[in-house]
């Protein structure tokens, strides 16, 4: 996987990533994984994957 060696990255970039405002992702700070540095917060690309699989519905309806 590609993103292993990728540095983490701040809530701005996170939330370009995942097309959504950066006022989205610090109201759902509990759902999105996250890296705490110190003060700072951080993300990876593989904790933005974790989340959208956690999140992605299936379109047949499976159980």
């Amino acid at each position: 996987m590609s993103d292993i060696h990728e540095p983490p990255f701040d809530r701005a970039e996170a939330a370009r990533r995942l097309g959504v405002k950066e006022s989205w992702l610090r109201d759902h700070r509990n759902e999105v994984p996250f890296v705490r540095m110190g003060r700072f917060i951080r993300y990876t690309q593989a904790h933005l994957n974790a989340y959208i699989d956690r999140r992605t519905v299936d379109p047949r309806g499976k159980r």
